[in-house]
């Protein structure tokens, strides 16, 4: 609906970044065990109808 946005990095993303990639290749050769799931968040933009009777969510048009 409406067109997005460029996404531009934050001061200190960069380091941020080569951080968590050297921790990634701190792992090797080591056992690791993820417990959760993956949350992908995305912001949708629209006009909104009415609010949902069965819940507290926002119905948009």
């Amino acid at each position: 609906m409406y067109p997005r946005l460029p996404v531009k990095a934050l001061p200190g993303d960069h380091d941020q970044a080569k951080r968590f990639f050297e921790l990634i290749d701190g792992l090797a050769n080591k056992r690791v065990a993820i417990i959760g799931d993956v949350i992908a968040d995305e912001f949708i933009y629209g006009r909104i109808e009415r609010v949902s009777r069965e819940a507290p969510v926002l119905i948009l048009n």
